[in-house]
């Protein structure tokens, strides 16, 4: 990204106009390491879709996920979207030749002005998004790239009403497990996180752990999580003012999924 924070939590950003840019780069991992290395820069040119001027440009916050044997993504976006609003674009992912295609807007069950956060859920043959968390609320798109709520779990627990999605969900024994966040409008704005565990048949929420922190209190975003099962440890991919991306490892027994969903 081309901005970073100030001290107050205001905007930085390098640009003459001030629009805010993405660029997404692919890297592989070391598999004993979960280190990176053999970088590349997605190609913008691939996604296929007319771009409007706008105060921000380029995928932002881009998730990766499997469905039916290819690879995929998901991000939010302005400049692709004709009226100017956050939407979701998704779209399949090449890591070889760097490239986007069949690069589509999705649509909100109603209209709203920001969409951010869908998380994907891949069961099978049906790819579900989680919407909402309070209450949480799961859909799957029509024929026409729109969002339909297909499930509802009513949680009613503490900060949930202000919960969004932070990573995909991975397998964790029979259950999965994912990261989730919220954060308070303060300045500048601070963010916590938890653990939340889903049933991996119907996606209702089991358990979820206390909120926590990474590195600071402030802006951090947690976009990618897996677990090593050898070392037991959680491995989260976070960003620092939406920049500095760092790996950290966590032992399993650190973060406790101690709290029950009452549904």
């Amino acid at each position: 990204v081309n901005y970073s924070y100030s001290p107050e939590g205001r905007y930085l950003i390098n640009d003459y106009h001030k629009i805010l840019h993405t660029k997404n780069i692919r890297s592989y991992l070391d598999e004993n390491t979960m280190t990176p290395y053999c970088y590349g820069e997605m190609y913008d040119s691939t996604i296929n879709m007319e771009s409007y001027k706008s105060y921000s440009h380029g995928l932002e916050d881009m998730r990766l996920f499997e469905y039916m044997g290819e690879l995929y993504f998901i991000c939010t976006n302005v400049n692709y979207n004709p009226d100017g609003k956050n939407r979701i674009i998704i779209g399949k992912y090449d890591i070889e030749k760097l490239a986007y295609s069949e690069c589509r807007i999705l649509e909100p069950p109603t209209d709203t002005r920001c969409e951010k956060n869908w998380i994907p859920l891949v069961f099978g043959e049906e790819l579900s998004f989680i919407y909402s968390w309070s209450p949480m609320t799961i859909g799957r798109l029509n024929t026409d790239n729109k969002l339909e709520i297909v499930n509802t779990f009513e949680v009613t627990e503490p900060f949930f009403q202000r919960v969004r999605g932070s990573t995909t969900f991975i397998k964790n024994e029979d259950k999965l497990l994912g990261v989730v966040h919220y954060s308070e409008e303060c300045s500048p704005r601070q963010y916590y996180h938890m653990l939340v565990e889903l049933n991996p048949d119907t996606f209702q929420p089991l358990r979820y752990s206390e909120p926590f922190c990474f590195q600071h209190y402030g802006v951090e975003f947690c976009i990618g999580f897996t677990i090593n099962e050898l070392s037991k440890e959680y491995i989260f991919w976070v960003s620092k003012k939406d920049n500095d991306a760092a790996m950290l490892t966590i032992p399993i027994s650190s973060i406790l999924l101690s709290r029950t969903f009452t549904i």
